[in-house]
């Protein structure tokens, strides 16, 4: 797990809430703080799908919406002339990404990680007190000591930020 500082708030939340940057990612769940407060919750609702529509471009199932789906109604609760109180998105891989993740891994450290015992690859986005830290995360179906693939996303995640210009301090 690696947390990361973002140094310039405005820049970052306009890649986050109004470009493209972060639509790859997956949308777990969400908490935006202003006059209210709104949970959102990234879970598809299978019953609400046909079957096709409950499998992504590269044939991986999805259970959560893309960030691309929601990264809208985030912003049209954030926006305005006051700053939220805080706001929490836990954004994730999704399953080509977290399957090219663990092919890294394997391939660079010898790791014996399978992309099906792979729960999920975490991004935390959480804004408070005017300060923005992401942390990393990793969650597997399976107990392991090896740490090879979280090192390998953390990488990931440092190397995604540095290719968006996205200006970090690190707090690890």
């Amino acid at each position: 797990m690696i947390a990361l500082q973002i140094e310039d708030l405005k820049d970052f939340t306009a890649k986050l809430l109004v470009t493209a940057a972060f639509d790859d990612f997956l949308f777990s769940k969400g908490t935006i703080v202003t006059a209210t407060t709104v949970t959102i919750d990234g879970r598809l609702n299978k019953e609400f799908f046909d079957s096709d529509q409950l499998i992504d471009e590269q044939g991986y199932p999805r259970r959560y919406a893309g960030w691309a789906e929601c990264r809208e109604l985030a912003f049209q609760r954030i926006k305005g002339k006051k700053l939220p109180l805080s706001f929490h998105f836990v954004l994730l891989a999704g399953g080509a990404c977290a399957a090219h993740i663990a092919e890294q891994a394997a391939s660079s450290y010898g790791n014996s990680v399978t992309p099906d015992q792979i729960d999920g690859l975490f991004l935390n986005i959480q804004y408070a007190n005017g300060h923005i830290l992401c942390t990393t995360g990793v969650s597997l179906h399976t107990f392991t000591l090896d740490r090879l693939l979280e090192q390998t996303w953390d990488n990931y995640v440092r190397q995604l930020f540095q290719k968006l210009q996205i200006a970090v301090t690190s707090r690890d």
